[in-house]
């Protein structure tokens, strides 16, 4: 227990974007995050598929789980979409589209 306590962050008048910079945007730029330590690997060719594979459909996985209650969490359809458009921005981005398809040849 911490000798102090940090204040909470009020949020006046939440709106949309609001909700998405708070709740969603964090866990796109951790699978943002993922995606591109992935992308050392693959690379330098020292990562298999089955490591792509499940670094790409982790996040996915995760919110299945707690869409059926086999994670602790709230399943949240915007997390997804945000993951998606991460996906696709990274495999854009970092040319991770080709590597991929590599993989699974």
């Amino acid at each position: 227990m911490l000798p102090f306590s940090f204040p909470g962050i009020k949020v006046a008048n939440p709106n949309v974007l609001m909700q998405f910079f708070i709740y969603n945007l964090p866990d796109a730029l951790w699978y943002a995050a993922l995606l591109v330590f992935m992308s050392i690997f693959v690379e330098k060719d020292c990562c298999n598929r089955y490591i792509l594979c499940f670094a790409v459909i982790l996040p996915f996985c995760l919110e299945a789980g707690q869409y059926f209650h086999l994670l602790k969490g709230t399943f949240d359809v915007m997390d997804v979409i945000s993951y998606i458009i991460t996906l696709i921005v990274c495999l854009w981005k970092l040319n991770l589209k080709d590597c991929f398809l590599r993989a699974f040849k």
